[in-house]
């Protein structure tokens, strides 16, 4: 019995709770951005107390409230008082593996008006973000300050949810220089060189998200072990470590990019060197489930975003063996992302 069925709901109803999803996420975005979840931190507020904060209308607002309400991610009593779930607390800035960022990164508008071209994607194989705005969604962050900030962001929200299990695999325990290619500010890199003293690092980012990361690294007690450098994957990688880390880089590509990327990277490593992939594995066989529900939304998601893809550990192990690399092991970590880990012949 899978996870729907055990839900126990009439297959209409069913039908017309996954149909209203896009009104719940879309009403997630709005709590999110206007950070209601910090606003109810410290104990319950008023509708009318959480509009005066945060600029909108009273009524507007507590209907958005009772929507979210109604789907488990705040309480909301008879006097309209406002309070988090435990579901609802993962959106505040300051919580533990908080998710306001990714919530507003994944259904920010740029995202929302791409996936309301999904069905180009479909029709034609193309990328709706391309279709929709008439560039990629690379240049178009570089060239849109708001919605490069929103997404790196998003990925620090989301990478922090998951650097410890990752690091605790043990994958990073030999390591004595690690190459972090396209690590976006550093948080994954400067998390493992805390958990290892003796390794050195060096983040190889595009130029707008490397300057980023300096500040991030200089203000880190692990910045003295890791510079940053500015490239281009799809053109080169800096050589000199004896490890190299893509921590979700390799699902944002096509085949063909994505073999690229490996294939610069195994030019700049020595023969036994590692290559480690950080990234989510679909299965070989789709079975209705929540965890790979959320899998396949980030398959699609790549499909509309950039033309990337999830995939199976078939998959990367072909582009590893095309790439010059064995593939040596794949570790689970607890959490949505598993560790793909291979050598350079």
């Amino acid at each position: 019995m899978n996870d729907f069925q055990k839900a126990a709901v009439a297959p209409q109803t069913a039908m017309l709770g996954l149909i209203s999803g896009f009104q719940v996420s879309r009403a997630l975005f709005v709590a999110a951005r206007l950070g209601l979840a910090d606003l109810v931190a410290n104990g319950s507020r008023s509708c009318a107390e959480l509009a005066a904060a945060t600029g909108t209308d009273a009524s507007a607002l507590r209907r958005i409230v009772r929507l979210l309400a109604a789907a488990g991610v705040f309480d909301l009593d008879s006097d309209d008082r406002v309070a988090c779930t435990p579901v609802g607390a993962t959106l505040r800035s300051e919580a533990p593996q908080s998710l306001r960022g990714w919530a507003i990164g994944q259904l920010g508008d740029h995202t929302h008006r791409a996936w309301g071209d999904v069905l180009h994607s479909v029709r034609t194989g193309g990328i709706a973000f391309d279709h929709a705005f008439g560039v990629d969604v690379w240049r178009y962050r570089a060239e849109h300050p708001d919605a490069a900030r929103d997404f790196d962001e998003a990925m620090v929200s989301y990478v922090a949810t998951h650097n410890a299990a990752v690091i605790a695999t043990g994958a990073f325990r030999a390591s004595g220089r690690i190459i972090d290619v396209a690590g976006g500010e550093g948080a994954l890199l400067l998390a493992i060189l805390g958990a290892n003293e003796r390794a050195s690092g060096a983040l190889f980012e595009r130029p707008h998200v490397a300057r980023k990361a300096e500040r991030r690294i200089a203000a880190s007690p692990h910045g003295a072990r890791c510079t940053v450098v500015e490239g281009d994957a799809l053109k080169g990688v800096p050589g000199g470590g004896d490890t190299y880390v893509l921590s979700r880089v390799i699902h944002d590509w096509d085949d063909e990019r994505a073999a690229s990327i490996l294939a610069n990277c195994r030019r700049a490593m020595a023969p036994g060197a590692r290559l480690v992939l950080v990234e989510r594995v679909l299965p070989e066989r789709i079975e209705a489930s929540l965890a790979t529900q959320l899998i396949a939304t980030s398959d699609v998601h790549m499909m509309v975003m950039n033309g990337g893809r999830e995939r199976t550990e078939r998959e990367y192990r072909q582009l590893m063996e095309a790439g010059g690399f064995r593939f040596v092991r794949r570790l689970p970590t607890g959490t949505a992302m598993e560790v793909l880990e291979g050598e350079a012949w």
